[in-house]
């Protein structure tokens, strides 16, 4: 079970911390009911207009990966020590999760900057 709930995380931090390319290209992985319930459409999605439904769609995504990452945790920490060291890169998830929630909005139009050193520290010090 922790695979599936990493594996959730893991394109959920990554479709977020990229979704300003995938605006650019107008492509959308976000489900429509997502869409609905957030108040907003998927033309204000590609514009990256900063309102409250995108705001609101950020959001939503955001607590649906958080969750995933706090019931992969728990199960992951349940697992024998050997076989944690194989979900070490969801700390970059949670280090993704947190640069994304910071820019808000601007995620919509502007990439996530990744910088190699900066992943690398954050997969050293982080924990899944």
């Amino acid at each position: 079970m922790p695979v599936v709930m990493a594996g959730v995380v893991l394109c959920l931090s990554e479709h977020l911390a990229h979704i300003s390319y995938d605006n650019k290209m107008r492509r959308q992985y976000i489900p429509s009911n997502l869409l609905e319930a957030a108040g907003t459409s998927q033309a204000a999605l590609f514009k990256g207009e900063n309102n409250g439904g995108n705001q609101n769609l950020l959001e939503m995504v955001m607590t649906i990966a958080r969750d995933h990452l706090k019931s992969a945790s728990h199960s992951i920490d349940q697992l024998p020590n050997p076989l944690r060291g194989a979900f070490k890169s969801l700390a970059l998830c949670r280090y993704d999760l947190d640069r994304v929630e910071k820019m808000g909005c601007k995620i919509l139009q502007n990439p996530l900057p990744q910088t190699p050193v900066r992943r690398q520290f954050a997969l050293w010090r982080g924990q899944y």
